[in-house]
């Protein structure tokens, strides 16, 4: 079972935890509903892949983390947030990012075209002309 969130020893009512900012870890796991140890080891494991994204503990505000980062974190790690504000189902996001994929690569590929064809006329340019 999840410990309460605490503040100076005293236990936060649901509503002080659910609207505060920062959050300590433990009001965090609290609040995730996850058993302490499963958690701890899990944030501990985000913690040191900086490549994680998860949130940092923050030191001006007391090596706390900002709870709004938190839970964008996990909707962006299990697919909710903008797609799903949006009304969109998780298949037609997969289609609309494979398109912009698509078309990516097809700009990219158009830029290094344009790019070769370029230098190989600046190369022309400067190569010396052959006498006929």
């Amino acid at each position: 079972m999840a410990k309460k969130a605490t503040f100076r020893g005293r236990a936060l009512a649901p509503e002080e935890s659910q609207t505060a900012l920062f959050v300590t870890d433990e009001q965090m796991i609290a609040l995730l509903g996850i058993p302490a140890d499963v958690a701890r080891a899990a944030i501990r494991d985000l913690d040191r892949d900086p490549r994680s994204g998860f949130p940092q503990k923050i030191p001006s505000w007391c090596e706390r983390r900002w709870w709004p980062a938190v839970v964008g974190y996990f909707e962006h790690r299990y697919g909710f947030g903008s797609d799903a504000e949006r009304g969109r189902t998780a298949e037609q996001a997969r289609t609309t990012r494979h398109e912009i994929d698509q078309r990516t690569r097809e700009q990219l590929i158009a830029d290094a075209i344009r790019k070769r064809d370029a230098m190989a006329e600046s190369i022309r340019e400067k190569a010396p002309q052959k006498r006929k």
